[in-house]
């Protein structure tokens, strides 16, 4: 990376960290009760549910809002980064999802863990993260559950899933 580029992501990093620290646990919030969802570890800063964002070795880098059709801003770093629900267990499989809505859905429904990436672009890297920490990992991407995926998202998502040697599932929303 060019170090202009490591420069801003350890201000972000910085900056995250003191927002992170003064942030108050987020116990319950309008929006993840709407969601029907649970707080898994969120925060609660300017009146929203925060995200951090980590890397394996739990450095946080950013943090994400968790709110309705939110385009966060960029800054700081996100390749191979997410935000972890549920305890790591290298012989559980773990699932990837794009929005912490979505990951919160799967984590309550399955109790196994769930890694929120944010951003389908960075798909490739966080598989490629876990796959050097558990090697053997059945790794399933699932799509975001709050919004019907398109066919263009699920081609997107289950080729993404082919290449990596990761599994592609779609849950069944609402009663049987």
């Amino acid at each position: 990376l060019p170090s202009r580029l490591v420069e801003q992501h350890i201000h972000v990093a910085e900056y995250t960290s003191g927002v992170w620290f003064l942030s108050s646990p987020c116990v319950e919030h309008k929006f993840l009760t709407t969601c029907n969802v649970k707080s898994f570890g969120l925060k609660e800063y300017n009146n929203l549910p925060i995200a951090p964002i980590h890397d394996l070795a739990g450095i946080i880098w950013n943090y994400f809002p968790i709110q309705l059709d939110c385009d966060a801003p960029w800054s700081g770093r996100l390749n191979g980064c997410f935000f972890q629900l549920g305890e790591p267990d290298a012989n559980a499989e773990i699932y990837l999802c794009l929005d912490y809505i979505s990951a919160a859905s799967v984590h309550m429904a399955t109790g196994q863990q769930v890694a929120a990436v944010f951003q389908v672009k960075n798909i490739p890297f966080v598989i490629l993260e876990l796959k050097k920490l558990f090697a053997a990992k059945d790794i399933i991407l699932a799509p975001d559950l709050d919004i019907e995926p398109d066919q263009l998202m699920q081609n997107e998502l289950s080729q993404l899933a082919k290449k990596h040697g990761c599994q592609y599932v779609v849950p069944k929303l609402g009663n049987p």
